[in-house]
């Protein structure tokens, strides 16, 4: 009991001086949407890029400590609100949602080459096409229970996908074992079953999301 106290105090530490720093925060303006984003800085280790499901926004990554646990272990982390949640504007009615496309032209905003990507739930819509379009821009991709439907009819595409795979899901979430299932298909994809968890499992145990996250990180190519 203790050492969790003690991890929890030391994250509450972390997060005081992360995601509560304004300078750490950002808009980055886009024909689609004005767009706030979360970046802990930092040029030494690989960029994580964080979306959110439709519920939440980027501050439960910071809620939970995932930006801090990343940043402490020298990572960048960039935590975005997509268009039209949190500060973030809708999308203009005169620039179609082009997911993949939008999802490269922030990266490239971001100054980096490549991005590790984490999508839970909604974010798939963005996630996937642009691991399907721009698989350069990805050193790795990891899933949580993300929505699948643009992949429904067309699953075969997934076999040549070569970004090394984190999929993440709940045993209690039908629709992420469903997702899991279907994004298996990714040649040496790793799966990974949070016990007990629901659709946001990364919320009921942010521990174990840590844990799982960092193992896969140490566990790709650089």
């Amino acid at each position: 009991a203790m050492q969790a106290f003690l991890l929890l105090l030391c994250l509450t530490v972390v997060t005081s001086r992360v995601c509560s720093d304004p300078t750490k925060h950002h808009v980055w303006e886009h024909a689609l949407s004005n767009v706030s984003y979360v970046d802990s800085g930092g040029k030494h280790g690989p960029l994580i890029l964080l979306l959110h499901g439709a519920k939440f926004t980027y501050r439960n990554w910071c809620d939970i400590g995932t930006v801090d646990f990343l940043a402490h272990r020298h990572f960048r982390v960039v935590a975005m609100n997509l268009p039209g949640y949190g500060n973030s504007t809708k999308p203009k009615a005169a620039a179609p949602l082009n997911p993949a496309g939008f999802l490269a032209s922030f990266i490239r905003h971001l100054g980096v080459q490549k991005v590790v990507l984490v999508a839970p739930s909604m974010s798939g819509k963005y996630a996937l096409p642009l691991l399907l379009k721009y698989p350069h821009l990805l050193s790795g991709f990891v899933g949580i229970a993300p929505v699948v439907r643009s992949l429904s009819t067309t699953p075969e595409r997934l076999d040549t996908v070569h970004t090394p795979t984190l999929l993440v899901w709940g045993s209690l979430d039908a629709m992420g074992l469903y997702a899991s299932n279907l994004l298996k298909r990714i040649p040496n994809s790793q799966l990974h079953e949070i016990k007990g968890g629901s659709h946001p499992c990364y919320l009921d145990f942010p521990k174990e999301w840590h844990d799982a996250l960092l193992a896969f990180l140490k566990s790709k190519p650089t």
